[in-house]
């Protein structure tokens, strides 16, 4: 993302016009679903918001100091860590982590979603934005429904293996 700032932010790229102190600082988000609620530490994964970001750590000379010597623009990259478990952090005393995860929840049906949305978070339901929120809800309900699929395929699989089942009805379960 830093890298593309070359044909973006500096139009005329020659060497000459391309100063290292006028790259912008780029955010990486990540929205991580299902994370669990604790670590196995018992620390809390679910319901957070981490940041992420580059510093310097000076190595050598030893007797140095790292505002003396790095210079350098080492803070152009963040990444930030939204950590949802949809059906568990809905109620998240955190106004992003909650309306990301009803946002996000296979559990609530589109229209559902969009009054949420509204009446909750203030967020004004456009025809542009309504589509997009259906078709997250659509996109959902295709992950879903392809990890069915997927467990179908592998426990048909498994039961060919065993000898629970010949091939031949394997293939016709599967359709193939």
């Amino acid at each position: 993302m830093i890298s593309s700032q070359l044909s973006t932010e500096f139009t005329n790229s020659t060497a000459d016009n391309i100063k290292y102190g006028n790259l912008k600082k780029v955010y990486s988000i990540w929205i991580c679903m299902n994370t669990p609620d604790k670590r196995q530490s018992n620390k809390q994964v679910a319901d957070s918001i981490v940041e992420y970001s580059v510093k310097p750590t000076l190595l050598y000379p030893q007797d140095g100091k790292v505002d003396e010597i790095a210079t350098g623009r080492y803070d152009l990259l963040t990444t930030i860590f939204i950590n949802l478990n949809p059906e568990k952090t809905i109620k998240s005393e955190n106004t992003l982590i909650s309306m990301l995860s009803t946002l996000l929840s296979v559990n609530i049906e589109s229209e559902e979603k969009k009054r949420v949305l509204k009446d909750k978070y203030g967020i004004a339901m456009s025809v542009e934005l309504e589509r997009e929120v259906s078709s997250m809800c659509n996109l959902s309900e295709a992950i879903e429904e392809n990890g069915i699929e997927k467990g179908k395929t592998i426990a048909i699989y498994e039961l060919v293996q065993s000898k629970d089942i010949i091939p031949k009805v394997g293939a016709e379960k599967l359709g193939i």
